[in-house]
């Protein structure tokens, strides 16, 4: 004789395992967080620089730019002065190995060059303070240039615009 409570037993297995499966879909789909509509700028284009804006981050990274070459050159000038600095102790102290010291006249000669030196020492060092300052104020000016142009967006429409501009008044200006 078949047991009367099997066919039921299994109808309710059957039901607890359906009704699981879709529900480990469901808690699946509770645990991930809502998605967040993305935030869309107002306009469509977040931070877009004016045509005025642009021109003046492209004047001033051009000026920056002719400050770097300038400190560039004085760099490349204060290394052949420090070169020649170096060449000049040099042979002051060859100088001083072959130095008799009963030769009054060579001493007069070396005591002339170690001022001649002394003087190119200073001036290089006062130099070298002037190119150090140049290069404090250029790297403030790129911070800020940075700050305010680095990043935003712009129309090239515009960018184009301004480089027009710019040939037309180098032509001009011949």
């Amino acid at each position: 004789m078949a047991h009367p409570g099997l066919p039921l037993r299994a109808a309710l297995v059957a039901v607890f395992l359906l009704a699981s499966a879709g529900a480990s879909n469901r808690i699946l789909a509770a645990d991930a967080p809502p998605k967040k509509a993305a935030a869309k700028p107002a306009k469509g284009k977040a931070n877009v620089m004016t045509r005025d804006e642009l021109r003046a981050c492209m004047d001033e990274r051009d000026r920056l730019q002719e400050v770097r070459n300038q400190v560039q050159r004085e760099n490349t000038a204060l290394n052949t002065q420090q070169a020649d600095i170096k060449k000049l102790d040099a042979e002051i102290d060859q100088k001083r190995v072959g130095l008799d010291p009963a030769d009054a006249a060579g001493q007069q000669v070396l005591v002339a060059d170690v001022a001649r030196r002394d003087e190119q020492v200073t001036a290089f060092n006062a130099q070298l303070r002037s190119l150090n300052e140049q290069n404090r104020s250029l790297e403030e000016r790129r911070t800020a240039w940075l700050a305010k142009c680095d990043g935003r967006n712009f129309d090239e429409l515009d960018e184009a615009a301004i480089i027009r501009e710019r040939k037309r008044a180098a032509g001009s200006a011949k």
